[in-house]
């Protein structure tokens, strides 16, 4: 808690150069190496940012408050079902509406020790009638980020299990439908993921807007000239772009064939205008897509996001491929983020034989 910004970034370095897919021994193994690099890669990401540190701290701050509380392990079961409504749906508006006045509420959140100001660090704002009157509801914004959410369900699923997993009663009267579904939300599953598979890695290099320069060219002004330009990019841009999921399941439907989520097919547009492109089972850890991205830069050192459609950055703990919804195609957009945005402005990310070997096949294999 006490490490400032200089320490964080020579601890990252040293776990970094000890965690990389191409450094780490035989010991520790290539599939566990990439995700814990990956892992390793998103603390930076938060450590790094003063912003995200700042509300990383006031979450463990909370949930250390949480943690002493009496009724701690009820509180937590609730604040579970909450949060992991929104990480299930997070375009939902009812989700993001906590009504503080509900006596539920009341007696599981508001005046719990530590469980509003939760609330408060994940995101959530006050809406209250007047200045002078205590809030009446907690409402998320829409464009939140969601990993303080996922940081802080797993910390409540932590004190969830250490609270049960040692004085489990032994006869407990039957559970309400509510607090069954807190007790699932709050039960910690290891989840099996599927082996990896051949990435079939390329980096794709866009097509030239246009292929030659028509007579008209030189009779037009400079205004008209850049306004065609313009035009000519967005129109290659939109038939470059991977269609999302929901664009793909309609045009599927139409043609009355289910659409395959065992797969998905990841396009990442970097700064630079080059796109990579690799596959990945439907049932593998998103991790193994940060790592692939991360063992792929020139630099692998430094920090970066991976910002879906929906401008929601990937994240570990969104689980697997399918279920941050990268199947069957997805297109992510590569942001240094903290200092490295800085360092590398001006610095091609992705390895030099990535980039010789796009130059000298342009489709790539596409």
């Amino acid at each position: 808690k006490t490490a400032d910004g200089k320490q964080v970034r020579a601890a990252f370095r040293a776990l970094a150069l000890k965690l990389h897919p191409d450094k780490a021994g035989p010991e520790l193994g290539a599939d566990s190496a990439a995700r814990l690099f990956a892992l390793c890669a998103e603390a930076h990401a938060v450590l790094g940012s003063a912003e995200r540190r700042s509300a990383y701290d006031a979450a463990l701050s909370a949930l250390d408050e949480l943690g002493q509380a009496s009724d701690a392990e009820a509180s937590a079961k609730l604040l579970l079902v909450v949060l992991c409504n929104v990480l299930k749906e997070p375009g939902a508006a009812r989700y993001r509406h906590v009504k503080l006045s509900s006596p539920r509420v009341q007696a599981g959140i508001v005046k719990v020790p530590g469980a509003l100001e939760l609330l408060w660090a994940c995101g959530f704002v006050p809406i209250a009638d007047s200045p002078a009157s205590a809030p009446e509801e907690a409402v998320l914004v829409e464009d939140a980020p969601l990993e303080p959410l996922e940081t802080a369900v797993r910390r409540l699923r932590e004190l969830v299990e250490l609270r049960t997993g040692s004085s489990a009663v032994a006869a407990a009267p039957p559970a309400s439908p509510a607090a069954s579904r807190a007790s699932s939300a709050a039960a910690p599953q290891q989840p099996t993921w599927e082996p990896a598979c051949d990435r079939r890695t390329s980096v794709l290099i866009p097509r030239a807007v246009e292929q030659s320069l028509p007579t008209w060219f030189f009779e037009r002004a400079g205004a008209e000239i850049k306004a065609a330009f313009r035009e000519a990019v967005r129109r290659r841009e939109d038939s470059q772009v991977l269609r999302t999921r929901a664009m793909r399941e309609r045009a599927e439907s139409h043609k009355g064939r289910p659409v395959d989520h065992s797969t998905a097919r990841v396009r990442v547009r970097f700064p630079e205008g080059v796109f990579l492109q690799g596959e990945f089972r439907g049932g593998e850890p998103v991790a193994e897509v940060m790592a692939w991205v991360a063992a792929a830069l020139h630099d692998p050192l430094h920090t970066f996001d991976l910002v879906r459609p929906d401008r929601q950055a990937l994240s570990a703990g969104m689980g697997s491929v399918k279920k941050a919804q990268l199947t069957p195609s997805a297109v992510l957009n590569f942001q240094w983020t903290g200092e490295s945005a800085a360092l590398m402005k001006t610095v091609p990310a992705l390895r030099r034989e990535l980039l010789v070997a796009a130059q000298a096949d342009g489709s790539s294999g596409v």
